[in-house]
């Protein structure tokens, strides 16, 4: 998947809100497919062999974020405010409905600030590796214990 195409089409949104306002009202993957922007995403990729709901995930997360923030992981960004029960909760998680929904509210939690192309790859690689990788930069960056 080439990344410069994920962020250009992000940095597109800043200039279509209404296709960013869409996204972000979409409660599930299913939801996002209907949405213009999403096709959009998927022209822009020109790939036979992508994943349209993990992509919907993807494109239903990036909607949220306002701000590229490239100075740690966003799971290193989640240990300075989220407690270790909820991200534990994030890592829990398997639907894509219940993925996109579980990291728009951790995006929340980051001010909308965070790294898109970290965040990308795991909303679309949501698996035991991807799992793996996060919960070794939140534990590493000290997680925080409470609420």
């Amino acid at each position: 998947m080439e990344y410069t195409d994920i962020m250009r089409w992000w940095a597109s949104l800043e200039h279509h809100t209404g296709d960013r306002a869409n996204l972000r009202r979409c409660h599930t993957v299913n939801d996002v497919q209907l949405e213009p922007a999403y096709h959009k995403l998927l022209a822009i990729l020109d790939n036979l062999y992508i994943n349209h709901d993990q992509l919907a995930v993807m494109a239903g997360v990036l909607s949220h974020i306002t701000t590229n923030n490239e100075r740690s992981s966003t799971a290193t960004q989640l240990a300075e405010c989220m407690s270790e029960l909820r991200f534990r909760r994030l890592l829990s998680v398997n639907e894509p409905d219940d993925l996109m929904l579980a990291m728009i509210r951790a995006v929340a939690m980051l001010k909308g600030s965070t790294y898109i192309i970290d965040i990308a790859n795991a909303a679309y690689s949501w698996d035991d590796e991807t799992k793996k990788a996060w919960a070794l930069d939140y534990f590493s960056a000290g997680g925080k214990k409470h609420d």
